[in-house]
């Protein structure tokens, strides 16, 4: 279903406490899945907030910043730690505890506004968990434009060789890896720029990845056009087409792929 403002996402939330919510989560979930929520940023959420979100979502465990036990430097928005260290602590402790397949959603938070100072990759990421002196952030507005954009590029830089560096650490023959462009940063982008974001869906299983090709994927990281060919709506129902024409039962019927996703009845009719 399209979303396209916050009081309509927070009416569905309130909605969907008792009732299930269709969603990847809930749908993996309900095939053994263990369904694990990672917030890695200080608390700015209550009690009940979150576990709104995960009544709605079928979350089997929330994963908050002060259950980390990190005491080393936080950066940036939230603060938070190290994306490289969130990431390799949530896949280690996860999977020493439970043997169930995983589905595992987090933000990476170290890409976020205002990019300085920042975290640099280190070569043992238990490393990063040690008692030191926190930077303090500069004033943003205090920072001419070129001098953000820089300071943008090398956390998107940092981003881009964390993630690929984890995914080779941890990843194996049936791992799926979906990372998910979060929205264009006001303080460095134009409205030229668009709305557009990446979706990169990366896996060792060959077949898998040439399936997604019917859907618009390209083979590539590189990302050579900003007109988009999908829609947030219809990337449920693509993924589950796609986990069930590779991993599903023989005798196991396909699901539509909804490109639009679901138009809500009271919405189609006035069209």
């Amino acid at each position: 279903m399209r979303i396209d403002n916050h009081p309509q996402y927070l009416d569905l939330r309130n909605k969907y406490q008792v009732e299930r919510y269709p969603s990847l989560g809930a749908t993996l979930h309900d095939q053994g899945y263990h369904y694990v929520w990672l917030s890695a940023l200080a608390e700015n959420i209550s009690e009940v907030g979150w576990a709104k979100y995960t009544r709605m979502m079928a979350v089997d465990e929330l994963i908050r910043n002060r259950e980390m036990d990190y005491v080393g430097p936080r950066y940036g928005w939230g603060p938070a730690p190290p994306d490289q260290w969130v990431l390799h602590w949530a896949h280690s402790t996860l999977k020493a505890k439970n043997d169930q397949p995983l589905l595992l959603f987090t933000i990476t938070q170290n890409s976020h506004y205002p990019w300085t100072p920042h975290p640099s990759l280190v070569e043992d990421w238990r490393t990063l968990n040690q008692p030191g002196q926190e930077e303090a952030m500069v004033d943003p507005d205090t920072i001419d434009l070129e001098t953000r954009r820089s300071n943008y590029w090398n956390a998107i830089q940092y981003q881009l060789r964390m993630l690929t560096q984890w995914i080779l650490d941890v990843g194996d023959e049936n791992s799926i890896f979906v990372l998910i462009g979060d929205h264009q940063p006001p303080a460095v982008s134009r409205r030229s720029d668009g709305w557009s974001t990446p979706v990169h869906v990366i896996s060792k299983n060959q077949a898998f990845v040439d399936s997604l090709g019917e859907y618009g994927f390209v083979p590539t990281l590189t990302v050579s056009s900003l007109d988009p060919t999908l829609r947030h709506e219809g990337s449920y129902s693509l993924f589950m087409q796609a986990l069930v024409r590779e991993y599903g039962a023989a005798d196991t019927a396909l699901p539509a792929y909804l490109p639009d996703g679901i138009v809500p009845k009271e919405t189609a009719a006035t069209h």
